[in-house]
């Protein structure tokens, strides 16, 4: 197995100086567009417990739907905020 540590004596590579904000924008908007999909879904949930909530379905029913739904997206949003953080971190870092 070949040993996976860099050799001290290795030149590095000069990175471009438009490479690691372009990296950021790709990845904040790949993110974004997750986060959205997420959003989406959760908002897609709402709409449906709303059109039950019209139809008579039982409360324990709609308040486990919301529950859900609720949860759903503030696990997106932490998480998001979360990638967000990460990605600026990284981003301070290689500049």
């Amino acid at each position: 197995m070949a040993d996976s540590t860099q050799s001290v004596s290795e030149p590095l590579v000069p990175v471009p100086f438009w490479r690691v904000p372009w990296e950021f924008a790709v990845h904040a908007l790949v993110g974004s567009s997750i986060f959205g999909i997420i959003a989406v879904a959760a908002v897609l949930l709402n709409m449906g417990v709303v059109r039950l909530e019209r139809y008579g379905i039982g409360p324990v029913i709609t308040v486990g739907l919301k529950l859900i739904e609720y949860s759903i997206f503030a696990v997106d949003l932490i998480l998001f905020e979360v990638f967000l953080y990460r990605t600026a971190k990284r981003t301070i870092k290689h500049l």
